[in-house]
């Protein structure tokens, strides 16, 4: 592990230093002269060639003054780089002063707030970043008793102009430490002894997910939320992902509703997904081939817990010694045997449901634990009239609305419930059907949704922002999840996010009778119809239709029921299952 230490002159790094190497386990990375600096420098050029060559030519563009070039070049620079690279050799390291305390010691006037988010977004990464503040007095009564100061036989008119500018830029440095793809600390001479102690027992964990972020797709909200929760329950938490062109502007704390932040860490990678009309799905893993080729080159730190969804990357982070759990959603019955190589050095497998849980186990993974989706409670609880949420939402007033919120693939079910609704919307000519979640391909696509946007009672939308989903279902009388019995995924595996958003939603459900769906749901909570047969499914929802009152009493046992599913309540049980497997 490797914390890097950065901040004003007489801020108290050396002091903070000192006392956590007391604790034990750290060591203060040091350089032995120049055959030292120089060996570590190529090592650290082979290693790190992309961080290495930016760092060189930032230097020739911000070197400053000529007097300063030997100095900066020696000292901001192959100093930096050689503790960098001793650093990742060491169990438990500290950078007293690394890359990142050049935006105070590089920039001899102000640099433009652009300039410094450049040159921040090319830094060599820590485990931790560690910010001392201290207000002026006090910096200046440490120094006063160190008896030096940073620069003293530099001319007075570029000292001062230094002095300012590095205050201005420690300054942003400080204010954007929340966006930084770093973990980072928050040093006071008010907190320093609580810091100590949160260091001694620090523990981080890594996402690493070779997919885009944010994604319209129900995976990037379960593990926006998981992490989101992990971090409200004290856990230092790192989003690491692809690079990837997105046609989402919006980053992953806005476009998921966020208030808690956390790193976020993007890996660059060849874009191969632009051949996807020449390669077909070879594209995705020849961008999954540069992915891996990208982590092989990080750093990996063997004392974090480290937590994926891809098989490949589990097998080399678990390669490279990492402790690695992975997140199973299904098991692939034709890829077993490169599926079960891939994943044998993983430390456990966390499975979305019983069904997946029980072929794991089959498949010698006996270190396997049901950890399930959940719903953001507190979101779906919204108070809000069924009247006032279609009045936001521009719904009919008048009628009953049966709603759908998902993926429109076909395994979904969205033909099993255009089969009913033709049924349905003779039955009650005042009802409509709520569409909602469809990609611009599912819509043009599915000859199913072409048809139910040419119905006057049918209202389709496409994907809407997950902050919207607890208005639209407030917004309806019945809620259906139709899932068909095409695949073992939908049989067995699923565990969809949205079964727990509808139970959360405080509406009655309408759902396929599946061993995935019975896992939590029963009579007493929901309405089950035989999977794939439209006419059951028309049936069920017009009981509900005409005896409101079962309805209203299947919604109130599922809103008590989802209570154990909460976002927060799946985050204590990953706790729990690694402190259990470690």
């Amino acid at each position: 592990m490797i914390i890097e230490l950065t901040g004003l002159p007489g801020s108290g790094k050396s002091t903070f230093a000192k006392k956590l190497v007391q604790e034990g386990e750290w060591q203060i990375v040091r350089t032995n002269g120049m055959a030292d600096i120089l060996w570590n420098n190529c090592c650290f050029a082979l290693r790190h060639p992309i961080y290495f060559s930016r760092g060189f030519f930032a230097m020739i563009r911000f070197c400053g003054a000529r007097q300063f070039w030997y100095t900066k070049f020696m000292n901001l620079f192959l100093v930096h780089n050689a503790k960098y690279m001793k650093a990742s050799r060491m169990s438990h390291a500290i950078i007293d002063q690394g890359h990142h305390q050049n935006i105070i010691s590089l920039f001899d006037e102000k640099a433009s707030d652009v300039v410094l988010r450049t040159y921040l977004a090319k830094l060599p990464q820590p485990d931790a970043l560690v910010l001392f503040a201290a207000d002026e007095d006090v910096r200046a009564s440490r120094l006063r008793a160190r008896g030096y100061g940073a620069r003293e036989n530099v001319e007075g008119g570029l000292r001062e102009a230094w002095e300012d500018a590095r205050g201005v830029n420690f300054e942003l440095l400080y204010a954007i430490r929340s966006e930084l793809p770093v973990t980072t600390m928050v040093v006071t001479p008010e907190n320093e002894e609580e810091q100590l102690g949160s260091l001694a027992h620090f523990r981080l964990w890594r996402f690493v997910m070779h997919l885009r972020m944010p994604t319209e797709k129900a995976h990037g909200l379960q593990i926006a939320n998981t992490l989101q929760a992990l971090s409200r329950a004290g856990q230092q938490v790192e989003l690491w992902v692809t690079k990837r062109k997105n046609a989402i502007s919006e980053n992953v704390f806005t476009y998921y509703g966020l208030s808690e932040r956390f790193p976020v860490r993007y890996l660059r990678v060849l874009p191969a997904l632009r051949l996807t009309s020449i390669l077909g799905a070879g594209a995705y893993w020849l961008e999954a081939a540069f992915f891996m080729i990208v982590l092989l080159m990080e750093r990996i730190d063997t004392s974090m817990i480290y937590y994926t969804r891809n098989a490949e990357v589990a097998w080399l982070l678990g390669k490279k010694g990492a402790t690695v759990f992975y997140e199973a959603h299904l098991w692939p019955s034709g890829k077993s045997v490169i599926f079960r190589f891939f994943l044998q050095g993983v430390k456990g497998i966390v499975a979305n449901s019983e069904g997946t849980a029980e072929v794991f186990r089959k498949n010698g993974f006996s270190n396997t634990e049901v950890i399930r989706n959940g719903a953001d409670l507190e979101k779906f609880s919204i108070d809000m009239t069924r009247e006032d949420a279609r009045k936001k939402i521009d719904l009919p007033l008048d009628g009953d609305i049966i709603m759908y919120v998902g993926s429109f693939a076909r395994w979904k079910g969205v033909a099993t419930l255009r089969g009913a609704w033709a049924k349905l919307r003779k039955q009650f000519p005042n009802a409509h059907l709520v569409m909602v979640g469809g990609t611009t391909k599912d819509l043009t696509h599915f000859p199913e949704c072409r048809e139910l946007a040419g119905d006057t009672q049918c209202i389709v939308r496409g994907h809407l922002p997950s902050s919207m989903i607890p208005t639209y279902l407030r917004a309806a009388d019945i809620l259906v999840l139709p899932n068909e019995p095409v695949s073992e995924e939908s049989i067995r595996f699923t565990s969809p996010i949205k079964l727990f958003e509808y139970m959360a939603s405080g509406r009655p459900i309408v759902a396929s009778d599946l061993p995935s769906m019975r896992e939590i749901l029963n009579e007493t909570n929901a309405s089950l119809f035989i999977s794939g047969d439209k006419d059951d499914l028309a049936r069920s929802i017009a009981d509900l239709l005409v005896n409101k009152g079962a309805g209203d009493e299947h919604a109130k046992n599922a809103s008590a029921l989802v209570r154990e599913y909460s976002w927060e309540a799946r985050a204590r049980r990953l706790v729990a299952f690694v402190d259990s497997s470690r």
